[in-house]
């Protein structure tokens, strides 16, 4: 059986991680643990359901300048949504942000 998480390299994300459609599971969270590093400068989601590690680790690079989240979720480990201001830690060059 194919094991998606063995026998693929690690993916460095560069640039721009769109996500415009409706699926029934938080698709970008089960993304995650098979990218490396991420350096993005445009973030664009729409319905998903992420930690608010997960969130840091996809902005971490600094270099956001656009951030969109739609009808999206973050949370703390707890269960907690994370606050507005928190969402912005990682996003010293931020231009652009929607929900």
């Amino acid at each position: 059986m194919f094991d998606s998480m063995k026998n693929i390299a690690k993916l460095w994300i560069h640039d721009e991680i769109g996500l415009h459609f409706n699926v029934s599971q938080p698709f970008l969270s089960s993304m995650i643990p098979k990218i490396e590093k991420c350096n993005l400068r445009s973030l664009n989601i729409f319905r998903q359901r992420l930690t608010f590690d997960e969130y840091l680790f996809l902005t971490s690079s600094g270099d956001l300048k656009h951030l969109e989240l739609s009808f999206c979720t973050i949370s703390h480990s707890d269960g907690t949504l994370v606050t507005f201001d928190q969402l912005f830690i990682n996003c010293p060059e931020l231009e652009c942000f929607t929900v």
